[in-house]
């Protein structure tokens, strides 16, 4: 994920934690499952108006993650914004399962 990210984003998979580094050393945190990351990463894929590379998916997915968080922290945001605020609707929504 470093690589692809230029560094600002790293996933540990024994703590499961996501944390984003900015250009000026601010890091972020985001506890976060490697099912929900991987489904965020896809999320990100299938709403990109980006014109299509040659690049693997998962590379630009990364890539795409990384430039929201920059985006956001950027503005003066929590640069996990998008995804905090998706895993807080989809826990308060009523489930149709049974």
């Amino acid at each position: 994920m470093e690589r692809h990210s230029a560094d600002a984003l790293a996933w540990d998979r024994e703590s499961a934690r996501l944390t984003y580094k900015d250009a000026d050393g601010v890091v972020s945190y985001l506890d976060i499952s490697e099912a929900d990351l991987r489904n965020w990463l896809q999320i990100l894929l299938l709403s990109s108006f980006a014109p299509a590379t040659r690049e693997p998916s998962h590379e630009r997915a990364i890539r795409e993650m990384a430039g929201k968080c920059r985006h956001h922290a950027a503005v003066g945001e929590d640069p996990f914004t998008g995804l905090r605020e998706r895993r807080a609707s989809s826990t308060s929504r009523p489930s149709l399962a049974g």
